[in-house]
């Protein structure tokens, strides 16, 4: 039997480890498809800008993966460090309750 504080830490961390990538590869696949449609590339589909599949486009088309395909990776990612920051400063901001609220054991 594990104790509240175990329980509440694993189920927090399987929701982060388990969401977390989820959810940086769903905003980074967002942001690929809306930079492709921006820059007018004709394969706005990320599986063409990887591997060898590269290799068949044209260069322009390949020019635009080069700068898409990292770029949209990198934006979700600090866009996920930013709930990071928010968080922060929510704990920030109760902790100056937090000794009120706390009852002694």
């Amino acid at each position: 039997m594990t104790r509240a504080s175990s329980r509440d830490s694993s189920s927090s961390d399987l929701l982060g480890y388990g969401l977390g990538p989820l959810f940086i590869g769903l905003v980074s696949d967002f942001i690929f498809h809306a930079q492709a449609a921006d820059m007018g590339g004709a394969h706005p589909v990320r599986a063409v800008c990887e591997g060898g599949a590269r290799a068949a486009l044209s260069q322009a088309d390949q020019g635009t993966c080069a700068i898409i395909h990292p770029l949209s990776l990198k934006q979700a990612m600090l866009i996920a460090a930013s709930f990071y920051i928010i968080s922060g400063l929510c704990f920030l901001l109760t902790c100056r309750w937090l000794n009120r609220d706390m009852v002694a054991r």
